[in-house]
């Protein structure tokens, strides 16, 4: 009884000692980001823009149909 109780005590630290060393490793992220002043994209004249403040001077946002439909969304809130 005494054997079984010990062998038993055994495994147990031996599972514990095996579960701190592997660690599980976290999932990769779904999408790698780049800050957004590092993102260029060219200027054209043919489309309008809008001057926003941002935390390094001004930046232009076209104003599209996605620039549209977030100010209709802004305007009924």
């Amino acid at each position: 009884m005494i054997r079984t109780w010990s062998f038993v005590a055994y495994l147990a630290l031996v599972l514990q000692r095996l579960s701190q060393i592997v660690k599980p490793h976290p999932a990769p992220p779904l999408a790698q980001l780049r800050k957004y002043d590092l993102v260029r994209t060219q200027l054209t004249l043919e489309q309008p823009y809008h001057p926003a403040k941002a935390p390094g001077g001004f930046t232009l946002i076209p104003k599209d149909r996605y620039f549209r439909e977030s100010e209709d969304i802004l305007e009924h809130l």
